[in-house]
């Protein structure tokens, strides 16, 4: 079973769990996904998602920047 990307973010140590509940709540009153919404809320940067969600498919994270 695929993990959940906010479950993979605590497991990094990248959000805590009280951010997390915060991001979930955050996300269900607006039309966006979690990483976005913890984005948005400043609690991890967009390439943290990028090596979560990498890391849920199984693939390696590549930083073109």
């Amino acid at each position: 079973m695929k993990r959940r990307i906010g479950e993979v973010l605590v497991a990094m140590g990248a959000v805590s769990d009280g951010q997390l509940r915060e991001g979930l709540a955050y996300q269900r009153n607006r039309d966006l996904r979690l990483g976005e919404a913890l984005v948005q809320l400043g609690h991890v940067d967009s390439e943290t998602v990028s090596r979560a969600l990498a890391k849920i498919h199984g693939l390696k994270f590549v930083d073109l920047t």
